[in-house]
């Protein structure tokens, strides 16, 4: 052997491979939003890592040709040293045996997976000698990543996210079963999300079930339809429901009635809020806050109204239903057997189905309504007893209500052990 210190220098290569590697790992697997916590609390090392992880490209061909460099190197005086101690015949044969053991064990497997279960302890003593690095190989870091955006640019691939929405839900779900986060803290999070693809229609209340007075309505009629329906606010139109004007406030109602019992509606009247049945829901909650209006009315595409919602629906879409001091508790679906429901025709379809039969899919575009979804399924207007199969769902008409479905019994079948 010509020098005792080559051994020495490949235990030195060894174990600057295994930097490389546990390095490469880490950044390819680090929390950036552990790191931007990290630091927030102080730690200055996070902040050379985050500038890492913004750069990835540039850190990945500085750590590749640095890995690439100690490998070689390793490789070749591992190669001088078997070739003196088994001779130039079967030196080259032991080298590569032995180095390949040596490279995968102490510079490739311990220390990646080591990095991948300490990803951010890692990253955060890897990121100074990297960092310097990426300036000294600069030049070839330089070269290297434009060859490459020059490849991948003539397959024009298209950025795609870190995290989809599906891998979001998932991870939230995972969270959860982690202990992370609470049932409840999900259920927020999974609402919020869904809060972005609903629309209008589908939590409006439908035109059959809107109060409102007439404009020319006396004071008397107003103050009795008040007291009778118990709402703090009321639509006011001309004629019909389908030319709404305004909206009156039970508090200014009752202002101008003690002042003048024989006012007119008019006079306290405020403008309301036109909207299409498309229109996603997040973006009308940033109108009514703006306008600081609590009802908008929905209107179909011949200008006649579809219907109303209001800042509370909104909101009952990411918390759930909000219940008034004055409002009746109704159970929409009430089990009164082993797989059998009676349910209101007024019940959210999606809702019900989710409750009692998951694997039922709706349509794209399917009503609302459980009354409007049976009515749509069977395409026309049934009568009560009328008992019939949808979707694998045993469905009888309980009730009618002229031509709405009031209440409805259903039965979901036992599952076969293929169907499980």
């Amino acid at each position: 052997m010509d020098s005792p210190l080559l051994p020495i220098l490949v235990v030195i290569l060894l174990a600057m491979s295994a930097y490389f590697s546990s390095t490469e790992t880490a950044f390819s697997s680090v929390s950036r939003a552990r790191l931007k916590a990290l630091e927030e609390n102080g730690e200055k090392r996070a902040k050379t890592a985050l500038y890492i992880t913004e750069h990835y490209d540039d850190a990945l061909s500085a750590i590749l040709i640095g890995n690439n460099i100690v490998n070689i190197a390793s490789s070749a005086i591992g190669t001088v040293i078997c070739t003196a101690v088994f001779g130039p015949s079967l030196g080259p044969v032991m080298s590569t045996a032995l180095m390949t053991l040596l490279v995968l064990t102490f510079g490739e497997i311990l220390p990646k997976s080591i990095a991948k279960e300490n990803a951010e302890s890692v990253a955060l003593f890897a990121s100074g000698p990297l960092s310097v690095l990426m300036k000294v190989l600069y030049p070839l870091v330089w070269l290297f990543v434009h060859l490459k955006n020059a490849v991948v640019s003539r397959f024009h691939k298209e950025n795609t996210p870190t995290v989809t929405e599906e891998e979001l839900r998932f991870i939230i779900e995972e969270t959860v079963d982690e202990g992370v986060l609470e049932q409840h803290e999900s259920d927020l999070i999974q609402s919020a999300l869904e809060f972005n693809d609903t629309t209008v229609n589908d939590i409006l209340t439908p035109r059959v079930d809107v109060v409102g007075v007439d404009a020319d309505a006396t004071p008397a009629e107003v103050r009795a339809v008040f007291l009778s329906e118990r709402y703090s606010r009321l639509l006011v139109y001309e004629k019909t429901i389908d030319s709404i004007i305004g909206i009156v406030t039970l508090k200014d109602f009752f202002s101008a009635y003690l002042e003048n019992p024989n006012f007119e509606l008019r006079q306290i009247m405020q403008e309301v809020m036109f909207v299409p049945p498309g229109k996603p829901i997040y973006g009308l909650l940033k109108e009514l806050q703006k306008e600081k209006a609590q009802i908008a009315v929905v209107v179909d595409q011949y200008g006649g109204t579809l219907g109303v919602v209001s800042l509370e629906d909104i909101l009952e879409e990411l918390v759930g239903e909000i219940w008034d001091e004055d409002e009746e508790t109704v159970s929409l679906c009430t089990p009164i057997g082993e797989r059998k429901w009676q349910a209101s025709g007024d019940t959210h379809v999606d809702d019900l189905l989710e409750q009692i039969a998951p694997d039922v899919e709706l349509p794209e575009d399917h009503p609302t309504t459980l009354s409007g979804w049976i009515i749509d399924q069977i395409q026309r207007i049934p009568e009560a007893g009328e008992c019939f199969t949808l979707d694998g769902l045993e469905i009888k008409i309980l009730s009618m209500d002229e031509h709405v479905i009031e209440t409805v019994e259903i039965t979901v079948p036992e599952k076969t052990e293929e169907q499980a």
